[in-house]
Parts: structure tokens; C-alpha cells; sequence
């Protein structure tokens, strides 16, 4: 459980619940429920996501975020999703590059992609 405050003297309650399963070395498979309750409004979600990494080198993963939430002015439920796919390689112990892609589709978007690189090393 999270609980949220805000400046003007609104707050919330996030709880979350999840499982995270790892049906073989290489691969991790996670589903998790979030239900948001609260000011600004409500907020009922589903996350999934799988990851598999070769445990070296490679690791490559992809999830689907779906919420549906109704805000204090709203008369209606919205849905909102999120498809993302992202890769880490690691070239050294301390040196990596990642990317991750996303589209947002939502009551302002039919199509929102966005996308992430990095590179990334470790003192």
C-alpha cells in the first residue's frame, strides 16, 4: 500500500498486487494488478510484462499496460494502454547500451510512440 499527499491537501491510496514467475533461468514472466483510489480520481490497471536474457550479454523484454480510470470531472470510464518493448546489451561488466519503445493509446492519443536509448556506464 502507497499513500499519496498532495500540496493543496488531497491524497490517495494505491495498493498493488502482484506475481513475478521464473519459469526458467533465462525467462521472468510478471503480472500485477494496481488499484488507485483517491484524489484526482480512480484508477483500476492490469500490467503484464516478459523479460528473457540470455544471462551474458542480451536481454530483451515486453509488456502491455491497461488501465481504466475515471477522473473527478469525468462523467464515464476512460482506457488507457501501453505496448512497450525494450533490449539491454552489455557489452562490459560496467558498459551498456538499452532501448526501449513505447506507444501510448488513450482518450488524447490513438498513437503515441515514444522511444529511449541509452548508454550506460558504471564508475
Amino acid at each position: 500500500m502507497i499513500r499519496e499527499s498532495y500540496g493543496d491537501g488531497g491524497d490517495a491510496t494505491v495498493y498493488e498486487v502482484g506475481l513475478r514467475m521464473r519459469p526458467s533461468h533465462q525467462l521472468t514472466v510478471g503480472l500485477f494488478y494496481d488499484n488507485r483510489i483517491g484524489y484526482g480520481g480512480d484508477l483500476n490497471g492490469i500490467k503484464t510484462y516478459a523479460e528473457y536474457s540470455d544471462l551474458k550479454k542480451l536481454k530483451v523484454a515486453a509488456g502491455i499496460d491497461y488501465d481504466v480510470y475515471q477522473r473527478d470531472d469525468m462523467t464515464g470510464d476512460e482506457i488507457a494502454r501501453k505496448y512497450w518493448a525494450a533490449t539491454r546489451f552489455n557489452f562490459t561488466k560496467k558498459m551498456s547500451a538499452s532501448l526501449r519503445v513505447e506507444d501510448n493509446v488513450n482518450a488524447n492519443y490513438s498513437k503515441d510512440v515514444r522511444g529511449r536509448a541509452t548508454f550506460d556506464v558504471d564508475f
